[in-house]
């Protein structure tokens, strides 16, 4: 049903150079068979990094330097070249604004307590601008760190690396080897890649990690960074493959490529040991990827393919808290290689909507390929994806999806009215349960090659979704990217009452995943206070005066018939577990709140409980 076709092998790692990792010794600060006493073992410690932040230095990097100069401020270095190969332990590099028209290579490393770090000097971007350069055979990155530890890349431009040649990978920042602790941080990619117009050989990458030797690449830090406008080929605008394992991919922004805009690789014959040959326990979250569209791309053709974010044979990976939106497929949980899954991954509290073929897409794209297996898909908003009906729906599983649970989402259906999409029989031990589900018509499934249409139809003949609803689960405002709950949704305090969130877990916004009596269902928790005033995070704190006190809150048309209540604490603490409930009385306002949106003040006005208070906290809700 889908009009999607198979994913081009991906090219440029089988093109690219192995490279040594250089030694580090691992001995010991002791004579062998001695052992060292804790302080003296704490003081020998302290002396090295004592002695390592003496010897650290600041240096600087200008156009207009003198490579033979001192480095500083008044007599700045003039390439990122002659500074890589200087730079030890402790030392920071900052480069001035300008344009640099070179290629780095880094390989020396830094140390987890005097870490490298080459960084733009403050309030300027230096551009490293690869237009005048020829891009050469196999990978051809203008960053390149190559089997180093603890080194930080932070605020600069990368731009104009491109090619017409097949077998050439142009790369922004590029790290592979083994290694630990390093950062890209706020980097800016774009404009960059190949226009080679053959269906294979064309490959491009915005950000590039490859664990290509048996030891991992660790502790990676990816954050901040913005990637756009890369012609990527078979490739992805920023990649993890290989023996890549405890890294972080977040806050980055990822729009307007041609091919893939995040993805975490396995099984592609990256690490020369099978078994460490996974991205693997990794997170990714809070990137935001939009943009994404294979459409014209000679590797695909005339086809949609393109994930927002991809794990292609990854496992034990937590994506949450993102937004997909307006790209091919919002995210996709698959595996290309036949014998090897993508599993463990736990897809949480993202926002999924108007991707072109589908909403999330889980499974191999045929019979020949991989599985898709012991994944949690839960508090996530889909809505109207699938925007070319296609046949795929919110939700499409491919070949061989099992033990997979998708619980507590919000799936709005568009005009296609299909829910879920499953022209495949291979679909094991699967649960669709607690969730809320919606469409303008009759809503329609299609589970294991079978179609089912209406909501008793399909509850009854796939045993799923016993304890969800089919409800309109009244969104503020979907149309303009606002996907909360309004009060009386359904979605309120609906999901599974054993559910418990995982430590540190929050919703989409960052609030508790858990504030009333249940979890809500979908990617965003309610709560009136931030519905009704604005986006405030926390109760209002104010003033207490005369013994009384007003707060004045914005209160939509559409739940102004509603009852509402609010406890008042008060206290010179304002300890967070003693609210005292209050009574009062609620007066509307007859002027409506220009511009005219349907809202008007409603004044909540109390008196607080006789004795010295100094604060009042006010917690407004909805009386269910």
């Amino acid at each position: 049903m889908s009009s999607r076709t198979d994913h081009v092998p991906r090219v440029g790692p089988a093109l690219a150079p192995r490279l040594p990792v250089p030694f580090v010794s691992q001995r010991p600060f002791s004579k062998p068979g001695v052992a060292q006493a804790p302080a003296l073992q704490v003081a020998v410690a302290l002396l090295l990094l004592f002695c390592a932040r003496l010897d650290a230095a600041v240096y600087v990097v200008a156009p207009a330097g003198n490579d033979a100069a001192a480095g500083t401020l008044a007599a700045p270095w003039k390439t990122l070249g002659h500074a890589a190969a200087l730079a030890t332990a402790g030392d920071t590099v900052e480069i001035r604004a300008g344009t640099y028209a070179e290629r780095v290579s880094f390989t020396r490393s830094g140390t987890a307590a005097a870490p490298i770090i080459f960084r733009a000097y403050a309030d300027e971007t230096p551009v490293l601008d690869g237009a005048t350069l020829t891009v050469g055979t196999g990978w051809y990155p203008l960053l390149w760190l190559q089997g180093v530890s603890h080194v930080t890349i932070q605020g600069f431009e990368l731009t104009g690396l491109r090619t017409t040649l097949k077998n050439r990978v142009p790369i922004g920042i590029l790290v592979n080897g083994s290694g630990a602790g390093v950062g890209l941080l706020d980097n800016h990619i774009h404009d960059l890649g190949t226009t080679y117009t053959g269906k294979t050989g064309g490959d491009a990458h915005g950000i590039a990690i490859y664990g290509d030797t048996a030891a991992p690449i660790t502790g990676l830090v990816i954050r901040g960074n913005r990637l756009h406008h890369l012609v990527l080929g078979s490739s992805e605008a920023l990649v993890l493959n290989g023996n890549v394992s405890g890294f972080l991919v977040e806050s980055n922004l990822v729009h307007d490529c041609n091919n893939i805009g995040i993805d975490a690789i396995g099984h592609e014959a990256t690490c020369p040991d099978p078994a460490q040959d996974i991205a693997r326990d990794g997170v990714i979250r809070l990137n935001t990827i939009y943009g994404i569209n294979s459409y014209g791309n000679p590797a695909y053709g005339n086809n949609y393919s393109a994930g927002g974010i991809y794990v292609d044979g990854g496992r034990d990976i937590l994506i949450e808290r993102n937004t997909s939106h307006d790209c091919d497929i919002g995210i996709e949980l698959a595996s290309e290689h036949a014998g090897t899954a993508t599993s463990g991954i736990r897809l949480r509290n993202n926002l999924i909507y108007r991707n072109r073929i589908g909403g999330l897409f889980m499974g191999g794209y045929d019979t020949a390929r991989g599985s898709t297996e012991n994944c949690i898909v839960e508090h996530n908003t889909f809505f109207e994806n699938d925007t070319r009906q296609d046949g795929n729906g919110e939700i499409y599983l491919q070949f061989d999806v099992r033990t997979t649970t998708l619980r507590h989402n919000i799936v709005v259906a568009n005009a296609q009215n299909l829910v879920i999409g499953n022209p495949y029989t291979r679909n094991t031990g699967n649960t669709v349960d607690y969730n809320v589900v919606s469409s303008p018509g009759t809503p329609s499934w299609q589970w294991k090659n079978v179609s089912y249409s209406g909501w008793a139809a399909w509850r009854t003949a796939s045993a799923q979704d016993a304890h969800s609803v089919f409800a309109d689960p009244r969104l503020l405002d979907p149309t303009n990217g606002n996907f909360e709950p309004r009060p009386k949704s359904p979605a309120i305090d609906a999901g599974d009452p054993a559910f418990a969130p995982a430590a540190g877990e929050t919703d989409h916004a960052g609030h508790p995943r858990v504030r009333g009596a249940r979890t809500d269902i979908g990617a965003l928790e309610f709560e009136l206070m931030e519905f009704a005033a604005a986006g405030k995070t926390e109760p209002t704190t104010l003033a207490l005066a005369g013994g009384g006190a007003r707060i004045t809150i914005l209160r939509r048309t559409d739940w102004a018939a509603q009852s509402l209540t609010f406890q008042v604490q008060t206290s010179t603490t304002l300890a967070a577990d003693s609210w005292n409930p209050t009574t009062g009385t609620t007066t509307l306002a007859t002027t409506p709140v220009s511009p005219a949106d349907g809202t008007e003040r409603a004044t909540f006005a109390f008196i607080p409980p006789a004795g010295p208070r100094w604060f009042a906290r006010v917690q407004v809700s909805v009386v269910q």
